[in-house]
């Protein structure tokens, strides 16, 4: 495992001010997902945009975490929509092309 690409959550808890228990309960509700390495929690580098996204709307938003689950499964969706959309559309140009 690539220790580079993992942050305590203690240093997360530092950065954005928020206390390690806000953390613990994104995890419940499986809004992000940790890596147990050497004993403590760790967020992939990966998923810190994920958890940006998520901090913006509770904070700038003032959604509880309840609501932000919402949101976030709606994006998602929206997101698969739009992937839906563009498959849609270059079948439709290439049957069009094909004419």
């Amino acid at each position: 495992m690539q220790e580079q690409k993992l942050i305590p959550l203690e240093i997360l808890c530092e950065q954005y001010r928020l206390e390690l228990s806000f953390f613990e309960k994104l995890g419940e509700f499986g809004l992000i997902e940790f890596t147990v390495y050497k004993g403590s929690k760790h967020l992939h580098q990966d998923a810190l945009h994920q958890m940006e996204k998520i901090l913006r709307i509770h904070r700038e938003l003032h959604v509880n975490l309840e609501g932000v689950d919402v949101v976030m499964n709606i994006l998602e969706r929206q997101d698969q929509l739009r992937q839906e959309l563009i498959r849609v559309q270059n079948r439709l140009r290439r049957y069009e092309e094909d004419l």
